[in-house]
């Protein structure tokens, strides 16, 4: 692997965790490429029945690509950058349809590109410390990485919501709007991530019942949300579309873009 992507495999069950938490493990096209390749292998390897994704670092699970680079590989011409975004979908379109239970523990922040590598999952799996969103177009970027298929399964008109405005949400709204299947809170992801180990299995549905079983246990935890998406108020709010409340904050937050074209938009 490489130095921001580490795999181990133990007991039946793959475990991929990227390892470049200084930069809240931003996606690098190495970091895509060492990604694709475990999973292609694992995918074609009998002993390895489940694949289970983290992060590193105990802030993000991934904060999507490295903008950083994204801005250097532009000013330099670097063919590259293209390149990332091929690779990057194509690592997308993989884990849509892999043929092995994926389970992403999106644990902290997880917007973009991270986004992109947890929604494809069989098991999404959020903590107290989630924070996701999709903010491409605070760069004047329209949400990819699968982001018209994904948001468009939300709940209601949720989806169009957040891609538009780039709103961050927690575990709770997360979940109620169809963009995470369960909840755990970071202290046990430990916990369930070691009886994991602790075990030999031989198929993928026995590792999703062993997950089940610890978010079963806090089934009834009292979730925490820092926004208000599921406060009556606010569905009203998006339910309305493009009404109201709604269409304020969408052009509050489209006059206040960095980039000419946007806010021209937001000025019509």
């Amino acid at each position: 692997m490489t130095e921001f992507v580490s795999t181990q495999v133990q007991g039946g069950v793959a475990y991929l965790t990227l390892t470049r938490p200084q930069a809240l493990n931003a996606l690098s096209l190495e970091m895509i490429r060492a990604i694709t390749g475990a999973l292609q292998n694992w995918e074609n390897d009998p002993a390895v029945h489940a694949v289970v994704v983290a992060g590193a670092g105990g802030k993000a699970f991934c904060a999507g690509g490295d903008i950083r680079w994204f801005y250097q590989a532009h000013q330099a011409n670097d063919p590259l950058l293209d390149q990332f975004f091929v690779e990057e979908y194509a690592l997308n379109h993989l884990i849509h349809r892999y043929a092995k239970p994926y389970i992403a523990l999106m644990d902290g922040v997880v917007m973009g590109g991270g986004m992109g590598i947890s929604q494809g999952a069989r098991l999404r799996i959020v903590t107290e410390r989630t924070k996701m969103a999709m903010p491409e177009t605070n760069i004047g970027l329209f949400p990819d990485v699968g982001g018209g298929w994904f948001l468009a399964r939300t709940q209601g008109h949720i989806g169009e919501y957040l891609g538009l405005t780039g709103a961050v949400i927690g575990a709770a709204d997360a979940i109620y709007a169809k963009l995470a299947d369960a909840y755990l809170p970071t202290n046990a992801i430990a916990e369930m991530v070691a009886s994991l180990q602790a075990r030999q299995f031989t198929s993928g549905e026995a590792v999703l019942e062993q997950i089940a079983s610890f978010t079963r246990q806090h089934a009834d935890a009292c979730v925490p949300s820092t926004s208000q998406l599921a406060s009556n108020a606010a569905l009203m709010c998006v339910s309305t579309r493009f009404d109201g409340c709604a269409s304020t904050v969408i052009d509050g937050r489209l006059r206040h873009r960095p980039s000419p074209m946007l806010r021209a938009v937001g000025q019509r």
